[in-house]
């Protein structure tokens, strides 16, 4: 099929610069084109594994490495309060905005999230408030933190009603092949 394309478009598959991903239960993946065989590719800032779960794991785990790790080297900062819920919707949430357009987070990772978001902003002392008290609207008494769960599910719905919204789009093809196309033009509405 790739030297068909090649010949039907003058374009040139680079083995050197191509890498091949075995999706599935493959036993032993065969790449006749002298393909490198990688276990995982990152692509756009996701990591993709040979099997959904592996997908999932693997990209929200390094999305909460990276959190952690810029929540660490940002610990030391001697900021007050308001400060510190801003850096943390400002900085170290909207690391995970991107990702969640595309995967839903697990439910442990979304705990992770907000176990170090509310250690940040408690500088690690015991939370004087509970995390639902920081997310209620500031004329409620609260900080507006965002609801992690519930902002990744509503960001990941928002792209799938934007993709349903592209009549040729893979999202419509796979909403028609569920026989789901009301629910998706009902959402459109």
């Amino acid at each position: 099929m790739i030297r068909t394309y090649e010949r039907a478009t003058g374009a040139q598959l680079n083995p050197n610069k191509s890498r091949a991903l075995a999706v599935g239960c493959w036993t032993v993946p065969i790449t006749p084109l002298g393909i490198y065989l990688l276990p995982q590719v990152k692509i756009l800032g996701v990591t993709f594994g040979s099997s959904v779960d592996m997908t999932v794991q693997e990209s929200w785990s390094t999305v909460a490495n990276a959190v952690r790790a810029q929540a660490r080297q940002a610990y030391a900062r001697h900021l007050c309060l308001a400060h510190r819920v801003q850096y943390v919707q400002t900085y170290l949430l909207s690391k995970i905005w991107y990702l969640a357009q595309v995967l839903p987070p697990p439910t442990r990772h979304i705990q992770q999230f907000t176990t170090t978001c509310t250690w940040f902003i408690w500088r690690g002392a015991t939370f004087r408030v509970p995390t639902t008290t920081l997310q209620r609207p500031k004329d409620q008494g609260g900080w507006a933190l965002p609801d992690v769960a519930m902002k990744c599910r509503a960001i990941l719905l928002g792209r799938m009603r934007t993709l349903a919204a592209q009549k040729t789009s893979a999202t419509v093809a796979l909403l028609r092949t569920w026989d789901l196309t009301e629910i998706g033009e009902k959402s459109l509405i």
